[in-house]
């Protein structure tokens, strides 16, 4: 590093929270402190959620303060200084282990390093993980918000706040530097006010959304700036993390089991609850009051069930030899699969026994005086379609994906098509999978704007309202009831998202 040149100082200032790392360190940083009190991290996350959808109605603006951070930090109350020193340095060696750590941008610290006199990190998080952050990076000037200690103790509060104050922080403390000659990195839009006053400033942007929300920004602001692209556009859109090489050597023996190897490798824990809560659920309820011919909920319930069994009995095995041919040419295309190589699968095994399972069912079903002949012809034409999906070219591919996500929402719901009137079964297939996400699925997938988790709260909102409007000329209160159950759906799923989906 340069030697400080007091006569000309050059300075390079860093934010922290998703520039240097992928986390906030002030409630990701809390969270892991709480995880050894089961109780107080489960309150953590309901109130989490909580302050999470009064943001999403906006009516966090309703109060001056950030009060969701002051009821965050008065959870480390009675936490000694000795025990939050060692949580910070857990947490911080988690961040480099989880891959939570920016890589780009520790090159451009290291590049910096050599071109500037001094590094400062500048972060409104809580002291406790930017102090060890700067220990990892070698870095000895930083700022952040500091919690108040009484007889070495967190009281849960907060000594010194620099949320919505760095620029006066810098101000005060950095009198002599000249910012001209300086630069600044953050993906923080509240940190605008800095860039106007350092033009040497680079805006971290970690998605398609927040280029979008920069861009019009720095229009009406007039200020020119270089935008670092930290996300991989074309990975992001077509695959969950989690999805990637999740069928491997210690769960393959599961995926001979009929469904097992969807809910493995595309459903995980949510993906599940989420099917239950938001499809099969409200499923067996509907077709219980609409229908004369079923006699119990019981009843309603073991068919919605049965029907969703059947299809994805049916519907894995074309997702098989998707991810089988997509492990054969990867590489190509950017092909991804979900089976980790050297995975050993018995595919003859794996199609032996769903034709064996799938044909029982339908067995079953047609001795109980239910049709499945419809049911068989559209199942044969997704497969059709999903090995079409498998072999097709990239531009033929958002047909046959879409086809699939239609098929998918369509098939489960024809088992009722003979006790249902097609004006029952239109509202089915709303409640099902709505065209909404429909969407979702394509937007994560191919260029198209995402529908964000707010937005999807509003339109759930926009539902009810139509909702009660169609009850007012059809006296019909299922309209009301279903989007209403599923925006409370939607409240619990992204609940157990935050739940059982810590990166720290």
């Amino acid at each position: 590093m340069k030697k400080f040149d007091s006569n000309n100082p050059k300075i390079a200032i860093f934010d922290v929270c998703g520039t240097i790392t992928k986390t906030n360190n002030t409630t990701d940083f809390i969270s892991f402190v709480l995880k050894e009190s089961r109780l107080k991290h489960f309150l953590f996350k309901l109130i989490y959620t909580f302050f999470f959808l009064l943001s999403t109605l906006r009516l966090n603006k309703l109060f001056k303060e950030d009060i969701a951070r002051i009821v965050f930090i008065k959870f480390l109350k009675n936490y000694s200084y000795n025990e939050i020193k060692l949580k910070a340095k857990e947490y911080v060696n988690l961040l480099y282990k989880k891959d939570l750590i920016n890589n780009n941008i520790l090159d451009i610290i290291k590049k910096e390093k050599y071109d500037k006199d001094k590094i400062i990190l500048i972060s409104a998080s809580i002291d406790p993980p930017i102090i060890e952050i700067a220990k990892k990076l070698g870095i000895k000037e930083f700022f952040s918000s500091k919690l108040e200690i009484i007889d070495g103790k967190y009281t849960g509060k907060l000594k010194l706040d620099l949320l919505g104050k760095k620029e006066l922080i810098l101000k005060r403390k950095l009198k002599k530097i000249n910012f001209l000659n300086s630069s600044f990195y953050s993906d923080n839009i509240e940190d605008l006010t800095i860039m106007k006053i350092i033009p040497d400033s680079r805006v971290i942007i970690n998605s398609p959304e927040k280029l979008k929300s920069w861009k019009k920004i720095l229009k009406y602001d007039c200020i020119k700036t270089e935008f670092i692209i930290n996300y991989n556009d074309e990975k992001e859109k077509s695959f969950s993390k989690n999805d990637v090489n999740s069928i491997d050597k210690h769960n393959s023996f599961f995926i001979y089991f009929p469904t097992l190897y969807y809910i493995l490798s595309r459903f995980h824990r949510v993906g599940v609850i989420e099917l239950f809560l938001k499809n099969i659920l409200p499923l067996s309820v509907f077709i219980y009051f609409f229908s004369a011919e079923i006699n119990s909920l019981a009843q309603s319930f073991g068919l919605v069930f049965l029907s969703f069994f059947l299809f994805f009995t049916f519907y894995e095995i074309g997702g098989l030899i998707n991810d089988l041919y997509a492990l054969k040419v990867k590489g190509k295309d950017k092909t991804t699969s979900r089976i980790k190589k050297g995975t050993k699968i018995n595919f003859k095994l794996f199609l032996l026994i769903r034709i064996v399972v799938i044909s029982l069912t339908l067995i079953y079903l047609k001795i109980q005086n239910y049709h499945p002949l419809l049911y068989i012809s559209f199942m044969s034409i997704c497969l059709l379609f999903y090995f079409l999906h498998t072999i097709a070219d990239k531009k033929f591919k958002i047909l046959t994906f879409t086809s699939l996500k239609i098929f998918r929402t369509l098939i489960p719901l024809l088992i009722f098509i003979d006790f249902i009137n097609l004006k029952e079964f239109f509202v089915v297939f709303f409640i099902n999978d709505a065209p909404e996400r429909i969407y979702s699925h394509l937007s994560k997938k191919y260029s198209f704007n995402v529908i964000s988790t707010p937005q999807r709260f509003f339109i759930k909102l926009g539902l009810i309202l139509l909702g009660i409007l169609i009850y007012s000329i059809t006296k019909d209160i299922i309209y009301i009831l279903l989007p209403t159950y599923l925006l409370i759906i939607d409240c619990l799923i992204y609940f157990l998202k935050t739940l059982l989906k810590d990166k720290i």
